[in-house]
């Protein structure tokens, strides 16, 4: 793992809840790149320890989880960013991260479309920050609904990071098939973070593949994403530092202003996300995927 990249949050605890993980530092400033190299056998080790639903992320019955609904203005803030500001922000893969690519797996499929599946928590505040990508990225692929609003731990690093949650939320996309598995709530109960999700059988599968194909330093970190077994990220691609006291509506407005550091941050990740889903689409849809930005941002990505 590189020095920059934080030992908080990221490192997921096997069991049913999840402990309050030790503090960490991150290094500050603009938007930095976060070294991320993991160990997906452990991965796959915390996640079948987590894993009983044979059918379907399942959900903990004791669940005390609320849900704040995202306002529809917000997540069409988040989705509709102007061309022309992602244009000019570009993309620099000194700065954010290509995707990893993986050979020699299967492809994950599900409906008969390639899966993208993340998992993190809500506690975690670098799931927090990749959330905002994702659901920008995403968006050009198709429509959420009942997306909720939630925060980062207050007792984590980055405390109450403003973000979304993935929990019970629904994604509709012609093109890609996502499935998120949120797998604790944020709020401490005698010391743990209560069970939100459980990867399924066929979740835990994929990243049983990924396992058997990569390797990496002794690190488990969430949020970790699977682009249909052919490329994986695992933790965040920009600082959640820069996302520090900004209310939803102030972080989803800067995303158009490309002097920002949110837009800077959570665009630039976007559109290398956004890219990566164009590399296992087969670049579809066109109009999204073959842009001069996504051509650019293709190439640096493996095969």
């Amino acid at each position: 793992m590189s020095s920059t990249q934080s030992k908080s949050s990221q490192r997921r605890p096997s069991g049913a809840n999840r402990k309050a993980p030790a503090r960490g530092s991150r290094s500050n400033g603009a938007v930095i790149v976060v070294g991320v190299v993991v160990v997906l056998v452990l991965i796959v080790g915390a996640f079948f320890i987590l894993g009983k639903s044979s059918s379907g992320s399942s959900t903990s019955a004791n669940s005390s989880a609320q849900t704040t609904p995202a306002p529809a203005s917000l997540v069409q803030a988040v989705a509709d960013v102007p061309q022309s500001v992602i244009n000019q922000i570009g993309y620099n893969s000194k700065l954010i991260k290509p995707a990893t690519a993986v050979n020699g797996v299967s492809p994950l499929v599900s409906n008969g479309k390639p899966e993208l599946l993340y998992i993190g928590a809500e506690y975690c505040p670098f799931c927090a920050a990749m959330r905002w990508p994702l659901v920008e990225a995403l968006s050009k692929f198709g429509t959420f609904t009942h997306l909720n609003l939630t925060h980062s731990s207050s007792s984590d690093v980055y405390p109450n990071t403003n973000t979304f949650s993935f929990y019970k939320s629904k994604y509709q996309s012609q093109y890609i098939d996502f499935q998120s598995v949120e797998t604790t709530t944020n709020k401490m109960v005698n010391g743990n973070y209560p069970t939100l999700q459980t990867p399924n059988k066929s979740q835990q599968a994929a990243l049983n593949a990924l396992s058997s194909a990569t390797s990496g330093s002794s690190a488990q970190s969430i949020p970790f994403i699977d682009f249909g077994n052919k490329y994986w990220i695992a933790g965040a691609s920009y600082s959640p530092q820069i996302l520090s006291g900004l209310t939803w509506d102030s972080i989803a407005g800067a995303l158009s202003n490309p002097n920002t550091l949110p837009a800077q941050g959570i665009d630039q990740t976007a559109s290398m996300i956004t890219a990566t889903i164009c590399k296992i689409t087969n670049n579809q849809p066109s109009n999204v995927c073959t842009t001069p930005l996504m051509k650019k941002i293709e190439a640096t990505l493996g095969s």
